[in-house]
């Protein structure tokens, strides 16, 4: 059946994400399995392909595939064990969409080493418990998110407050990361450049890529502005900020949310 629906299964993940089409592709298909994740920071190297798992599952007819033990335990975030194939999908599924895991995403965010000198502030919190259902490489996400939190520590003399803010807006999912009372000290024109070289918002740009729209906002020399680096939408690259209440150096995160009748 896995075999008879995979092209189509496939095609319809690589046209959402290619990122996801990979990861998924690794967990289903690949004899030799290792993906990324973000609740281990280690690649896993176990999947539906895996001829450990298919010898299993033949040699034992009677049983669920679920009840398949690993031969290697994995302990996630929380220190919760991974031993057997039903936790491996369960953490997997996490891998691959939000639905409910933000907050728990934005949490290993604010503990780990790159945020430590920062006060980080998540505004509406209740809205990141809430349940979404965004698809995206959600290790890519959190990589991006920590780049941006290194990229603040060249200008930690300027400030050490970052807010977090998220907001829906019809199906798109919006989170803004904001070094606050933080200003480029150059013209709009430079991080243009910065973009195409080798500086942390190159970086950040690869992070991003078929992970989500990304842009960032702030007062430059030459007056305030949005640019839009990675966009899905036919936004122009360079433009006024929709708000006038520009508090600091702002990236913007944008996600958009699948429902059964796209």
């Amino acid at each position: 059946m896995l075999d008879k629906n995979w092209p189509d299964f496939n095609q319809e993940f690589y046209s959402i994400n290619d990122r996801i089409g990979a990861k998924i592709y690794n967990f289903i298909k690949n004899e030799n399995p290792s993906w990324s994740s973000y609740q281990t920071e280690k690649n896993i190297e176990m999947g539906w392909g895996d001829p450990r798992f298919i010898e299993w599952i033949e040699n034992n007819p009677r049983k669920k595939p679920d009840e398949f033990r690993l031969p290697d335990q994995i302990r996630d975030a929380n220190a919760k064990t991974i031993s057997n194939f039903k936790d491996l999908r369960a953490l997997f599924n996490k891998e691959i969409r939000f639905k409910g895991e933000l907050y728990n995403i934005i949490k290993l965010i604010k503990k780990s080493k790159e945020a430590i000198d920062f006060n980080i502030e998540v505004k509406n919190e209740d809205d990141f418990r809430k349940s979404y259902e965004i698809y995206t490489d959600v290790d890519w996400f959190k990589n991006g998110v920590t780049e941006i939190i290194k990229y603040f520590h060249e200008f930690s003399e300027k400030s050490k407050k970052i807010e977090i803010e998220l907001k829906k807006i019809d199906k798109r999912l919006i989170i803004e990361i904001t070094h606050v009372d933080s200003y480029p000290d150059s013209d709009s024109i430079s991080s243009i450049f910065d973009e195409f070289g080798v500086g942390h918002l190159s970086r950040i740009k690869t992070k991003f890529r078929s992970v989500c729209d990304w842009a960032i906002e702030s007062k430059f020399k030459d007056g305030a502005y949005r640019l839009n680096y990675l966009r899905s939408d036919d936004r122009k690259f360079k433009e006024k900020p929709e708000s006038d209440n520009i508090n600091g150096f702002k990236h913007i995160l944008t996600f958009y949310e699948i429902t059964k009748n796209d």
